[in-house]
């Protein structure tokens, strides 16, 4: 589990290795489900959380884009 919160700071990528993983997100009415191989940007005004409900071990890179400048 990814537990709630938000990109407001930062934006990020996400990238599934593997598994499956299923997102609660501020901006979508309906779950969305990534699997392996899947890549999401992660931007502005979103907030969200994510489960995995499947029985395989999920494996993601997630990497935060931070400001040169230190000021994050």
């Amino acid at each position: 589990m990814v537990p709630w919160h938000s990109h407001d700071d930062r934006p990020a990528i996400m990238n599934v290795i593997s598994g499956e993983l299923t997102e609660y997100a501020s901006h979508c009415a309906v779950p969305v489900t990534y699997k392996a191989g899947d890549h999401v940007a992660e931007g502005p005004r979103l907030s969200h959380w994510r489960q995995n409900h499947g029985s395989e071990t999920t494996i993601l890179v997630s990497t935060d884009l931070l400001r040169k400048d230190g000021s994050d």
